[in-house]
């Protein structure tokens, strides 16, 4: 009876887990380019300050289910959290990639 009381009580230590949310945001837009028409961006933003962004093109909207076939162009880097706002850097880069606001209706992205 005494091994079973700590078996209940140790148990639940093992199986617990820490916070690892991660969200993904996704972007559709059309481009301005004479191949490429169709654009779709992903920026998945992990809980210890990660990011990556994913970049796709395509050659027109209908191949938007599929996107995730195609060839995309891939950046991972850190990001902090000022306010509001979101700045990304890019893994062995001295700088920050712009500004953005991001919430579950639209990611807004401030340049100067």
């Amino acid at each position: 009876m005494k091994y079973i009381f700590w078996t209940l009580l140790i148990l639940p230590l093992f199986s617990s887990y820490g916070q690892n949310a991660i969200r993904i945001y996704k972007v559709e837009s059309k481009t301005f380019e004479i191949e490429k028409k169709y654009a779709i961006q992903e920026i998945i933003i992990y809980s210890d300050s990660t990011y990556c962004h994913r970049n796709f093109r395509l050659d027109d909207k209908s191949q938007k289910d599929d996107y995730r076939y195609f060839k995309s162009i891939e950046t991972n880097g850190t990001f902090r959290k000022d306010g509001e706002f979101y700045f990304f850097k890019p893994n062995n880069e001295s700088f920050e990639v712009g500004r953005y606001k991001i919430s579950d209706e639209d990611i807004i992205y401030y340049y100067d």
